[in-house]
């Protein structure tokens, strides 16, 4: 029986010994080369060929993932690229895959993470480049958003397009949108009348819809009628010779003068002839509607801003509205409908006593030749 003993310890320590072995082995995998697993831990993948999609693109599915023609988008490129090569850059992203990036950013309301994604950057260098581009758009906006040299044609266009029920004397229209934006708990001043945070967008527009003017920022709580004080558009036609014949059209949330037309107060006795001038003047007036419209329908990023720091906001508002001069540019027809276009939400009469007699007097005498 000693030699069954001796034969079971050995057997004992043998499988002591082969056990010990396999968990050291075990450990060395796990522990041999920690560099090694830190670095495959740290290696994400990413899409790498997306631009190459693109350019297999028909032009229809272009235009339709990226709102502009591959010839407006070569356009832009002709016109800043240069200002995106002397800023410089950390990586060596092309300004056309910058630019692609950008306009992806403002068609969509996808998160920094998918738009960093598609294209095959990190989130945070999307973000830059988004920036660096919207920053280029914004400083080179008076390229693309120009205040009117010839007021004859802008009448023009505006009675061709409204026919015989056109407003006469119409140079452009002018109202305020509103562009959502997170709440910030400090600041209370962005809260509009509606129950949200904003920024206020005050555009004025010509009869194709095309931007003359862009003035963004203010918070959402002014009212239309203030923002419009404060900004370089008034002031440019109090001080202009604009023809006495010749204005601006603006909703009741505007004060009326020589240069902006405004509809007649309804408290309840407008006359037939006071009625007829609100009807003409809306159905004209419209078109700035549309405008905000489009603008949304096509840069979806503007339906709800999601930006860290309210300052930013300008950028994307006014790359936007620089890519939607360029559509229009290009003879675009796409479907103007207004639908959810602008927000009456600092909609109100501005007190008559503050109008001035001449700015009456010119009302009523275009209200008589309506007639």
């Amino acid at each position: 029986m000693e030699w069954k003993r001796k034969l079971s310890a050995a057997l004992a320590a043998v499988i002591a010994m082969c056990s010990s072995e396999e968990v050291s082995s075990s450990d060395e995998s796990y522990s041999s080369d920690p560099d090694s697993v830190d670095e495959q831990q740290s290696k994400k993948a990413k899409i790498t060929d997306y631009m190459t999609i693109i350019h297999q693109y028909t032009d229809t599915d272009f235009k339709s993932h990226f709102r502009l023609t591959r010839t407006q988008v070569e356009m832009l490129i002709c016109l800043t690229q240069q200002k995106y090569v002397s800023l410089g850059t950390k990586s060596v992203l092309s300004y056309e895959t910058a630019l692609l990036t950008t306009i992806w950013c403002l068609a969509n309301q996808e998160s920094f993470r998918g738009i960093a994604d598609r294209f095959g950057l990190g989130k945070g260098n999307c973000h830059e480049v988004v920036m660096r581009v919207m920053k280029i758009l914004y400083n080179e906006r008076g390229r693309f958003i120009l205040w009117p040299n010839d007021y004859k044609k802008n009448v023009d266009e505006f009675n061709q397009c409204r026919g015989q029920n056109s407003f006469p004397g119409v140079i452009g229209c002018v109202d305020g949108t509103h562009i959502p934006i997170p709440g910030s708990g400090s600041d209370n001043s962005y809260y509009n009348r509606k129950g949200f945070h904003s920024v206020i967008l005050q555009g004025v527009c010509n009869a194709k819809l095309q931007f003359m003017d862009i003035f963004c920022g203010f918070p959402g709580s002014c009212h239309d009628a203030n923002v419009w004080k404060q900004s370089p558009v008034y002031e440019l036609l109090k001080s202009s010779n604009i023809p006495a014949d010749l204005h601006l059209l603006g909703d009741s949330a505007y004060p009326l003068d020589t240069f902006l037309m405004c509809p007649f107060r309804d408290n309840g006795h407008l006359t037939n002839a006071q009625k007829k001038f609100n009807v003409t003047l809306s159905s004209t007036r419209v078109v700035i509607e549309m405008a905000y419209g489009r603008l949304k329908q096509k840069f979806r990023r503007l339906k709800y801003l999601q930006v860290e720091k309210v300052e930013y906001a300008k950028y994307y508002i006014m790359a936007a509205c620089v890519l939607h001069n360029v559509c229009i540019d290009e003879d675009d027809n796409q479907d103007s409908s207004c639908s959810n276009a602008s927000e009456d939400i600092n909609a109100g009469s501005v007190g008559e006593e503050l109008v001035n007699s001449a700015a009456k007097e010119k009302r009523l005498e275009i209200m008589q030749n309506l007639l």
